[in-house]
């Protein structure tokens, strides 16, 4: 009961967060007017933004942000990593948070086969993914990627935000977590209460991982747009 809770506060506190300071951005408000709560103004511009998103939510409108936000952004070798990576987290948030939120059991049969099968494609994606762009978010206000893209036709180079690099390395460890606990509920060498404690330590290393996943895309897609 206590997980419900938290997850869905969290990833609703998430959400009127960054909705907020879209919002907020896009009205260039000052930065006294910052500090207040955004009112009935707010409300209108997230019910037309919800909207103008469902609208694009067709095959087309996917296909329009993957060339925004993926073939424009990435190498060919990078592209398949992060679509892959993106649909497993996806069908893996949702499998996970579906029984944990609105079941009285924990995840059987065939969904728990489809988590696991999931959860091995997103291990071999997030390795793949850090092992390729960590350098691209190292924390030392470099920006390799930046060159490369400017040296590539047709490639857009992307600055790096200190946001962007902090929920990033937030979301690889989180998902390291996930991996490690995953792995350790399959093996026989833990008691019934370690097994219950790991099972606690990956529920809420997913919660993390998503809220970080959104908070990326947020910094990294769409508040880069002017």
């Amino acid at each position: 009961m206590i997980f419900r809770l938290i997850t869905v506060v969290s990833v609703v506190a998430m959400i009127l967060v960054l909705t907020a300071h879209r919002y907020r951005k896009t009205r260039g408000t000052s930065k006294k007017s910052q500090a207040r709560i955004p009112g009935k103004g707010y409300l209108v511009w997230l019910f037309q933004r919800i909207w103008a998103f469902l609208k694009t939510a067709g095959i087309k409108g996917w296909r329009d942000r993957y060339q925004r936000w993926i073939a424009l952004r990435y190498p060919a070798r990078d592209r398949w990593i992060i679509v892959c990576l993106g649909i497993s987290l996806s069908l893996l948030a949702a499998s996970g948070f579906l029984f944990a939120l609105l079941s009285p059991v924990r995840m059987y049969g065939s969904f728990l086969l489809l988590h696991i099968t999931l959860g091995g494609v997103f291990a071999v994606c997030l390795t793949l993914a850090t092992v390729f762009r960590a350098r691209d978010y190292n924390l030392d206000g470099q920006n390799p990627e930046q060159a490369r893209g400017a040296s590539v036709p047709g490639r857009k180079s992307a600055v790096r935000t200190i946001q962007e690099k902090i929920f990033f390395w937030i979301f690889v460890v989180s998902g390291l977590s996930l991996i490690i606990t995953a792995l350790a509920q399959m093996l026989p060498y833990f008691t019934l209460n370690a097994q219950l404690d790991v099972f606690e330590v990956h529920r809420y290393s997913a919660l993390v991982s998503l809220l970080s996943a959104i908070a990326f895309i947020y910094f990294s897609r769409i508040d880069d747009k002017k």
